[in-house]
């Protein structure tokens, strides 16, 4: 028997070489611990970074039921054509032989072999003092009763004894000279789905498990069948090359290995929903969800870190107040997490922006409140439940559904202002500040209030949607609301330069005098056209403007939007996406009746529109759309009363890969 130190390793030490010095004499724990140390690091390399089983190229290890069928037996594949006659031994090591890594160690299959036929089976002659001589036990049988068992490679390393090996011994000399460690395994079979765990009376210590298969056994017959057997093994592992990655993803290796450039979705999920004509998406995350209503507005938006939204909702006290919440765009919503309450007195309809102060944006939330318009300043939204209140509007008649937009240093306040009678306008007031952004600093343009139009418009309390407005990349805001020209309403539009104050009104814009239209949305693309689209009578329509002709086209029906009743289409939103394509969403209502959020694409090359699809689908009614995008992907924010009362509602649009 070989006579060696014990082991000096340990991997702990994180010792990675042995170097030997002059004038001290070399042991044998010195050169055990030197390939201890090499040994280690490739079974670490390979447990970690390639994983268990089966190499491409191989089916080793296959357990199939016996050609002529057998009690309590399965075949254990090699996996690979057998080496020719004449082939050297290293050759065949190379090529011919099957393998599988478990735990970072290589076990290899030279011939096609049985269960029971193994060496250490108790139906093999000897197996018995075998098991003794190399410190294992013997391989049991396959249970038999009804219920499953689970078949798994058991590997260890083990001393090889002269006596197995006699060519270890030098015969010129009559002694051997250094011990050799070898990879010895077999199958093994245990009652239930998993292989042997520390807790458990058949686990082996210092052995790796490995599970093969399942084998669902009958105990009225002790043959295994075809379809008896479930391959459990990770087959054809090979490392792939790094273009793999860039072909994909669009992202190099590296960028990859960061985490960076993934997909939102895993490719074949996308590509079924594709197969299946449908968007792809991740599932509806509920925000902040309570048994009171809440309700939508556009205030959501993508404030670099998180993403906030804003809302008004009758869960305290059962009237309306305003609440801020906000979440991580990688971390699902935590619907446990309650949102932030704003206001202590009743407020609805509340509006957000971020401005840009250092070293984080700082948020700005207008609201309806006591028939005015105010807002609160923070540095961070947690900060706006105890930041004062400023007034934009106070007046004797009611002032609802604001509007915030930031054009350089101005902050512009827009909002509906319900005059005596039927003098319904838009106003609006402009609030400077200086690069410091402070309150202290700002300062109000106007005095007081101001009609941005002599148009009459008819909104209620309760619709937001009756106007809208975006500023383009000279800092001019468009506005575009609902007029009233009994019986019908139109949709007028008018600019605003809050550098200077200066409006120019288009008076006599009708943008469709024969229905009534409604709910306008104003969108403006890279080269500084002015989108407006809005519900009229049968779909959903577009309109124009060039704004260096400064000139109106034709007003469009958009293609796909007309299915359902009569003004079934509703409140329509849109965006251009970094690629230029043009992305519209409404809330249609269908027969029961019923609404869901549905799109309609618009290719940037072929100016077509695409086939509509629906987004969203549940037992209640999904609306109140607002998208956005981010990261290449679409973010859809509405509403949806499927839990019974109105909830908040976010979900995350693939477009693209």
């Amino acid at each position: 028997m070989a006579i060696i130190t014990p082991s000096t390793f340990d991997p702990l030490r994180r010792f990675v070489a042995v170097r030997l010095q002059q004038g001290v004499p070399i042991v044998d724990a010195d050169w055990n611990e030197m390939d201890d140390m090499r040994r280690f690091g490739l079974r670490a390399n390979l447990r970690w970074f390639v994983g268990n089983g089966i190499p491409d190229g191989s089916d080793a290890f296959r357990l199939a039921p016996r050609a002529v069928p057998a009690a309590n037996d399965l075949d254990i594949m090699m996996g690979v054509p057998a080496a020719p006659l004449g082939t050297s031994n290293l050759v065949t090591g190379l090529r011919h032989v099957g393998r599988c890594l478990v735990d970072g160690i290589e076990a290899l299959i030279d011939t096609n072999a049985t269960f029971r036929g193994q060496e250490l089976h108790v139906a093999t002659a000897g197996s018995a003092a075998k098991a003794v001589q190399r410190g294992v036990p013997q391989i049991a049988e396959i249970p038999l009763l009804n219920g499953t068992v689970c078949l798994y490679l058991d590997v260890w390393e083990r001393l090889i004894r002269p006596d197995e090996m006699p060519t270890l011994v030098f015969a010129d000399i009559g002694t051997e000279s250094c011990a050799r460690v070898r990879v010895d395994w077999t199958v093994r079979a245990r009652t239930g789905t998993t292989v042997p765990l520390p807790a458990d009376p058949d686990f082996l210590v210092g052995h790796s498990s490995y599970a093969l298969a399942l084998v669902t056994r009958v105990a009225a017959d002790p043959v295994v069948y075809p379809g008896q057997v479930q391959d459990l093994r990770e087959k054809r592992l090979l490392m792939p090359p790094a273009h793999l990655v860039e072909d994909l993803f669009a992202t190099d290796a590296i960028s990859y290995r960061q985490g960076l450039g993934r997909p939102v979705l895993p490719l074949r999920t996308v590509m079924n929903a594709l197969l299946r004509g449908e968007l792809p998406s991740t599932p509806d995350q509920v925000i902040a969800p309570d048994p009171a209503g809440d309700f939508a507005t556009r205030a959501i938006l993508d404030s670099g870190s998180d993403i906030v939204a804003a809302f008004h909702s009758t869960r305290v006290a059962g009237t309306p107040k305003v609440f801020v919440t906000s979440w991580k765009d990688a971390v699902p919503l935590d619907a446990a997490a309650p949102p932030l309450q704003v206001t202590v007195l009743d407020a609805t309809t509340p509006a957000l922006i971020m401005l840009p102060t250092a070293p984080f944006p700082s948020p700005l939330l207008a609201y309806t409140t006591q028939s005015d318009i105010r807002f609160r300043r923070a540095g961070a939204l947690g900060g706006l439940a105890t930041a004062p209140e400023t007034p934009v509007a106070a007046t004797p008649d009611p002032d609802t559904h604001p509007v915030v937009l930031r054009t350089g240093q101005t902050v512009t306040f827009l909002w509906h202002h319900n005059g005596v009678g039927p003098a319904d306008t838009i106003r609006y007031r402009r609030r400077q500040y200086d690069i410091t952004w402070t309150e202290a600093a700002a300062v109000w343009l106007e005095a007081d209030t101001i009609d941005l139009s002599a148009k009459q418009i008819n909104l209620t309390q309760v619709e937001p949607w009756a106007f809208h407005a975006a500023a383009d990349a000279a800092g001019r805001i468009f506005v575009a609301f609902r007029t009233v020209s009994a019986p019908n309403s139109n949709i007028a539009v008018v600019r605003l330069t809050p550098a200077t104050g200066a409006v120019e009104n288009w008076i006599n814009l009708e943008l469709d005098s024969t229905t009534i239209d409604q709910e306008p949305f104003v969108l403006i693309d890279a080269a500084v056209r002015v989108w407006v689209f809005f519900r009229g009578t049968g779909g959903v329509f577009s309109v124009q403007h060039d704004v260096a002709a400064n000139s109106w086209g034709p007003t469009t029906f958009v293609p796909g939007t007309s299915d359902g009743p009569a003004d079934s289409n509703l409140r329509p939103t849109a965006l251009f996406d970094a690629d230029g394509g043009l992305w519209l969403f409404w809330a249609k209502t269908s027969a029961g009746p019923k609404t869901d959020i549905w799109t309609v694409y618009r290719n940037p090359t072929t100016l077509n529109w695409g086939a509509p699809r629906q987004v969203s689908g549940s037992s209640g009614n999904n609306d109140f759309p607002v998208v956005f995008e981010k990261d290449g992907t679409l973010r859809l924010y509405f509403r949806s009363n499927r839990l019974g009362n109105f909830d908040l509602y976010f979900k995350t649009l693939i477009t693209k890969i």
